[in-house]
């Protein structure tokens, strides 16, 4: 299983296990409720996955701690996110590591978190 965190819209982060015998993208698509795509992230080692679609859907509220950690200027990211390790050129996706997932996953590592994105 690789490690993975849930970023909601309303601010709630959970964990979440993906597994390496099925579909990558299709788990992922199941998580955020649309079709996958990745943003480009202000923290080294770390994709971010959102819906592809997610700005034209009506219901899709904006993502602030994803857009924090998103690059992008002015365009946010909306819906649910997942937040996965590197990827490398090859296409090959790792779990987060632990270090990785406390920072979003642990209330004091919030502080940790602004320091990466450089807040």
């Amino acid at each position: 299983m690789k490690r993975a965190v849930v970023i909601h819209p309303d601010g709630h982060v959970g964990p979440a296990a993906i597994s390496e015998d099925r579909d990558l993208y299709r788990q992922l698509g199941q998580l955020i409720d649309g079709y996958v795509t990745t943003w480009p992230s202000k923290v080294p080692n770390i994709t971010i996955f959102c819906d592809e679609d997610g700005l034209m859907k009506l219901h899709a509220r904006k993502n602030d701690l994803a857009t924090d950690l998103a690059q992008g200027g002015d365009v946010p990211v909306v819906g649910i996110v997942v937040i996965m390790g590197r990827t490398t050129s090859q296409g090959k996706t790792y779990g987060l590591t632990p270090e990785q997932a406390d920072i979003f996953l642990d209330p004091k590592g919030e502080d940790i978190l602004n320091a990466l994105i450089g807040d």
